[in-house]
């Protein structure tokens, strides 16, 4: 995570400022119609998460699938908004 050629900005399609070291993944519990979802899969899923990329993929993934809006990560009380498809 501290690689310097890797930008998190980048990374996360985000136009908010870089942040890098202490990493706050927010997981709904339920999606956009109030359904509940399996929280402690995706929660696992993302904490073996290895790289940036990888997470950003992750993320960008789980947002699709449970109908949510954005998928958010802190990093260093900086918060990124996922809202892009890795797809795209």
């Amino acid at each position: 995570m501290n690689d310097p050629s890797v930008s998190p900005q980048e990374v996360f399609r985000s136009h908010l400022p870089v942040g890098t070291s202490l990493i706050v993944i927010f997981v709904p519990s339920r999606d956009r119609d109030g359904q509940p979802i399996d929280q402690e899969y995706r929660v696992d899923e993302a904490l073996t998460t290895s790289a940036l990329s990888e997470l950003y993929r992750t993320l960008s993934r789980m947002g699709r699938q449970p109908n949510h809006g954005e998928m958010g990560v802190v990093m260093d009380g900086k918060y990124y908004g996922i809202t892009e498809d890795a797809e795209e």
